[in-house]
């Protein structure tokens, strides 16, 4: 009969370095198999002399695991047995050295097994100190994978074992994967301390650990509260189940060691694909949607992700955007436009001029701000992008003019009412202004109605230093809100823009008419600029200008134009007209 082929378990499959490392020793002790194992028993690595090797090595420990655990990772013993038997009287079909994988005196990772079959060459003492010196170095491999505070595995560890389990699966298995975030845990470390905050991780993956043990899986904290858990061989119900049991457990933990007058829970999205590398990838980003989605939807809940789900392919979208906007941060492709704002009843004022944001896609395409708007709110990017708009734009506006003379032009900008509310953006606000020689007066800060309800209090305190050396406010949308006419009293506010709502058809609407010139006398009372948006038609700007609105902003009277292209034909001689 030929001779068994030497294999891995499978034919041509790539060996993975631990596999390689196992080789050596197995080969000079002569023994049928040397097995990597967790801690609950699985087999994770294997190296065997042949097929028939491998598959009597994974029954012989299957059937013995539970002593392993007990006496390798319980009480951290060497196991040596030359008589391993399959009944109590029954012959000797085995025999084996189990030393665990551990470092110091941290708890076991893993055990390392050597396995003899009976007919094998008997071993001897120099076998279990080869063994010892494979587990320390092992041990010093996977814990470097491993995060000492959680025990969970690293993002470096995580893609390491997803890689096997892509290699060890077929293609069309499938493998889950469940994305966690802890809800609120800013609320715990507000009330408790940061402390607290740390302790709810650490239990959270004790929960996410001891859930899955039993199971072949991969459990990673991506960074802060977020948690991933892969599970090969796992359908979407049976993967959703773990997660609510995951929930639930961390629910109950979490009352348990706070009280029941703090509430910690966590959100999970889950997703199931096949085992495809960009699959993986790809069900990691809807598995995080979905818990987006569990978060939006309560929190405290299990969400799988749905192809048909709107909020989810809005989501999906956003994911996309953010790409395009982290891209564009990171490589200086912020570009700006600039659209004129034209007076309409003292002409002999100069125009000014509204800085609009836009990205240049690496394909060259320029990307209007309604694609990476949403992404940039949802994903708290927004002061990262005012600060890169206010830098743009002050940069290409100096560079425009000698450093003695004023700006060619007064100009607006829109910031997030939350980045304004950022301690310390004020100062670095009036430090880029100083640094590239920008009179406060030309510039004028537009903050969205519907943002500046929701942080008023930072708002206030964020403008009043700006404010203070001549920064101008406006109130974008206005009319929009149920909090307008309040935003007038409590906001220094020096300009108010007419939401194109009822600006559009104010020369047809009676109502709309009315709304317009009511807030236009309001505004006069109060000396507030007033400027209508969205005049897209030359005989509404006549209108509007009837009804007492000093300028006016649109495609009637200006569309917008790369602010190079505009400083590239406005003469320098436009400054001497500014006040």
């Amino acid at each position: 009969m030929a001779p068994e082929p030497k294999s891995d378990i499978a034919v041509g499959r790539r060996r993975s370095r631990t596999e390689d490392q196992l080789r050596e020793p197995g080969e000079r002790l002569g023994c049928a198999a040397v097995a990597l194992l967790t801690v609950t028993g699985s087999i994770t690595r294997i190296w065997s002399r042949s097929r028939t090797a491998a598959e009597f090595a994974s029954a012989e420990i299957a059937a013995i695991s539970s002593i392993l655990i007990a006496r390798s990772v319980a009480q951290r013993e060497v196991v040596v047995s030359k008589h391993v038997r399959r009944t109590e009287s029954g012959p000797v079909v085995a025999r084996l050295i189990a030393v665990p994988v551990a470092s110091g005196s941290q708890r076991p990772v893993g055990i390392l097994v050597a396995l003899w079959r009976a007919t094998d060459p008997p071993f001897n003492k120099a076998a279990q100190a080869m063994l010892q010196g494979l587990a320390d170095t092992l041990a010093q491999r996977l814990l470097a994978n491993r995060e000492e505070n959680t025990g969970l595995l690293n993002w470096s560890g995580f893609c390491s074992r997803i890689e096997h389990f892509v290699a060890t699966q077929a293609a069309d298995a499938s493998i889950a994967i469940l994305y966690g975030n802890i809800d609120q845990l800013h609320l715990l470390n507000d009330a408790r301390g940061m402390a607290a905050g740390d302790e709810a991780i650490a239990h959270c993956s004790l929960v996410i650990r001891r859930v899955v043990c039993s199971i072949r899986h991969a459990a990673c904290r991506l960074s802060g509260d977020r948690f991933v858990v892969a599970l090969p061989g796992h359908t979407v119900e049976q993967a959703r189940l773990i997660a609510e049991k995951m929930r639930s457990e961390f629910e109950t933990e979490a009352q348990r060691i706070f009280g029941a007058g703090v509430t910690v829970s966590i959100s999970w999205g889950v997703v199931s694909s096949n085992s495809n590398p960009a699959n993986v990838e790809h069900a990691l980003t809807d598995a995080e949607l979905a818990c987006r989605a569990a978060k939006d939807r309560g929190r405290n809940r299990v969400e799988t992700f749905e192809s048909t789900d709107a909020s989810m392919v809005r989501r999906h979208d956003d994911i996309d955007a953010l790409r395009l906007l982290r891209e564009a941060l990171d490589n200086g492709r912020i570009v700006l436009y600039a659209q004129p704002i034209v007076p309409l009843l003292n002409l002999e004022l100069p125009n000014s001029y509204e800085l609009l944001v836009r990205i240049a896609a690496k394909d060259g395409r320029i990307a209007e701000p309604q694609e990476f708007m949403s992404a940039a709110a949802r994903y708290q990017m927004l002061p990262e992008l005012d600060r890169a708009v206010i830098t743009t734009a002050f940069t290409q506006l100096r560079a425009a003019v000698p450093d003695d003379e004023r700006l060619p032009f007064s100009f607006s900008v829109n910031l997030s009412a939350n980045t304004l509310g950022v301690a310390g953006f004020d100062t670095w606000l009036l430090e880029a202004m100083q640094q590239h020689a920008i009179p406060p007066n030309q510039l004028t800060i537009e903050i969205k109605e519907s943002t500046a309800a929701s942080s008023l209090e930072n708002l206030h305190r964020g403008m009043a230093g700006l404010v203070r050396v001549g920064v101008r406010f406006a109130i974008d949308d206005f009319g929009t809100g149920v909090n307008s006419l309040s935003h007038l009293k409590a906001l220094d506010i020096a300009m108010i823009k007419l939401d194109g709502s009822y600006v559009r058809d104010a020369g047809r609407n009676a109502r709309s008419q009315a709304l317009v010139s009511a807030i236009v006398q309001l505004a006069d009372s109060m000396g507030i600029v007033t400027v209508a948006e969205y005049v897209d038609q030359v005989a509404l700007r006549t209108h509007l200008a009837a009804l007492g609105v000093h300028f006016a902003q649109g495609f009637a009277v200006g569309r917008p134009e790369p602010l190079e292209e505009v400083l590239a034909v406005l003469p320098v001689a436009e400054a001497k007209r500014i006040a």
